[in-house]
């Protein structure tokens, strides 16, 4: 709880790190740290408070082979890469809103990720690029989940183009 001029505050109320810096919204606030996005020094939902937290625990599955590491690798690569092409920092991209709690968390579901490792290359490389324009170009200022959503209804295609061998069949 927050003291204000004597009085407890329960909650705050305030925009979240990027809609401080949506290009399309012109704030007073001034966006947080970086140390504080990494550190969990703001407020917000699930996976949006601490990166540090996420990536722990990201590489706990990784460490523990749970998920493919090549996934949340590509993912958050391709939101830094775009997020630079279009003149954004790609730092605060990254450690701000649900980048690593959908790089580690979201992604790599196994029912509904593609079936091979290029296509969830394919997958991830696509759901980077379309947080990217949401965040950029859309009227949200997160775009994680609506990215990955509509990567997901594109799986069946990605597996039909980039077909597995049969088990123990040449290629």
């Amino acid at each position: 709880t927050l003291m204000s001029g004597g009085t407890v505050l329960d909650t705050v109320s305030g925009a979240t790190p990027l809609m401080v810096v949506k290009p399309s919204l012109e704030s007073a606030e001034v966006a947080p740290a970086l140390s504080d996005l990494f550190l969990g020094g703001v407020g917000g939902s699930l996976g949006e408070t601490s990166a540090l937290a996420l990536l722990i625990g990201g590489l706990y599955l990784i460490w523990r082979n749970r998920i493919d590491w090549r996934v949340p690798a590509t993912f958050i690569a391709t939101v830094g890469l775009f997020s630079l092409i279009l003149g954004a920092d790609p730092l605060y991209h990254i450690l701000a809103g649900g980048v690593m709690l959908g790089a580690f968390f979201m992604l790599t579901d196994y029912v509904t990720a593609p079936v091979t490792p290029v296509g969830r290359i394919v997958f991830a490389v696509g759901a980077g690029i379309l947080t990217v324009l949401m965040r950029q170009v859309g009227g949200f200022p997160e775009g994680v989940a609506y990215a990955i959503l509509f990567m997901n209804a594109l799986v069946p295609l990605i597996d039909k183009w980039i077909k597995t061998s049969a088990l123990g069949r040449a290629t």
